[in-house]
C-alpha cells in the first residue's frame, strides 16, 4: 500500500508540475511577451519594419508600331506591304502582312519621326504619322485600304481636277 501511495504522490506532483508549467507559458503569451520570430518571413527587412522597395523599371529605349491592315468593310487583308519611313533619310522597311493582316516593326527610335502606309494590290492606305513627341512604347497604327471602286472613283477626280487646273 505504500507503494501505491508513493506512486500516486508521484503522479500527482507530476501533474501538478506540469499544469503548473502550462498556465505559465499561457500567461506569458497572454501578457504580450515577445515572440522571438515576429516576421512571417515573406520579405527580409533588412533591420527595418518595411520590406525592401522594388527597382523601378527603367524606360524603354526603343518603340514598337503595329496594327492591322484592313479593307473598307474591315476584313484583315493577307499579303499587304505595309511600309514604315523614316521621315528625316527616307529610309524604309516594309512588312508583307500574314493572314490576319497583322504587321509589326521592332526596336524603333524615340527621336525619330516615321510616317506608315499600306498598299494592297493597286491601292494606298492614308499614311499615318509617327511623332518623335510621342513616348508610348508600343504605337497602334491601324491601316485602312479602300475598296478598288472608292479608290477609281479618287482617280477620276484627281485627274479631272488637274485637267480643270491646265
Amino acid at each position: 500500500m505504500y507503494d501505491t501511495k508513493r506512486t500516486m504522490s508521484k503522479f500527482v506532483l507530476f501533474a501538478a508540475v506540469a499544469l503548473l508549467a502550462g498556465a505559465v507559458v499561457s500567461s506569458g503569451q497572454m501578457r504580450g511577451t515577445p515572440d522571438t520570430n515576429p516576421y512571417d518571413g515573406s520579405a527580409a527587412t533588412f533591420g527595418t519594419s518595411r520590406p525592401p522597395m522594388r527597382k523601378k523599371q527603367k524606360p524603354p529605349t526603343s518603340r514598337t508600331v503595329k496594327g492591322i491592315v484592313t479593307d473598307s468593310s474591315g476584313k484583315p487583308l493577307s499579303g499587304a506591304m505595309v511600309t514604315l519611313t523614316n521621315k528625316k533619310t527616307k529610309d524604309h522597311e516594309e512588312f508583307f502582312t500574314k493572314k490576319d493582316g497583322r504587321y509589326r516593326f521592332e526596336d524603333l527610335s524615340f527621336t525619330i519621326d516615321y510616317q506608315v502606309q499600306a498598299a494592297y494590290h493597286d491601292r494606298d492606305s492614308k499614311a499615318k504619322p509617327i511623332s518623335q513627341y510621342d513616348h508610348t512604347p508600343s504605337v497602334v497604327r491601324m491601316l485602312d485600304i479602300p475598296s478598288a471602286a472608292a479608290a477609281t472613283s479618287k482617280k477620276k477626280t484627281t485627274s479631272t481636277t488637274a485637267d480643270a487646273k491646265k
